[in-house]
């Protein structure tokens, strides 16, 4: 993980239940957890490549859970793209339609 620049890391308690990536128009991708408020952002590879290239961000939706011996663990995520303002209205749809989000595992 390159953390050199103090942007990648641990984002702790975000305010919204998503994070993105943008270019310089405003045009990138997103990605909403209902239950999560905690992301981890980080590169692989050298910062200015190509897409051809093997170097890659991401952003990932971290939730500390308890895992039970037989349970079933479903995790739900959605990866969006747009502009900024595109991916935050989907997201707070997204937020809206899953206001009362269900437990993310259960015993069998």
């Amino acid at each position: 993980m390159n953390l050199s620049s103090g942007f990648w890391g641990i984002y702790e308690n975000v305010s919204e239940n998503w994070m993105a990536f943008v270019d310089e128009n405003n045009r990138g991708m997103g990605v909403y957890n209902p239950l999560c408020t905690r992301f981890l952002e980080g590169m692989s590879g050298d910062p200015g490549k190509e897409y051809k290239d093997g170097s890659t961000s991401y952003i990932a939706p971290v939730k500390k859970e308890t895992l039970y011996k037989n349970c079933i663990y479903e995790f739900e995520y959605y990866i969006i793209i747009g502009t900024i303002n595109e991916i935050r209205n989907t997201a707070y749809r997204l937020n809206s339609a899953t206001s009362n989000p269900k437990k993310q595992h259960s015993d069998i």
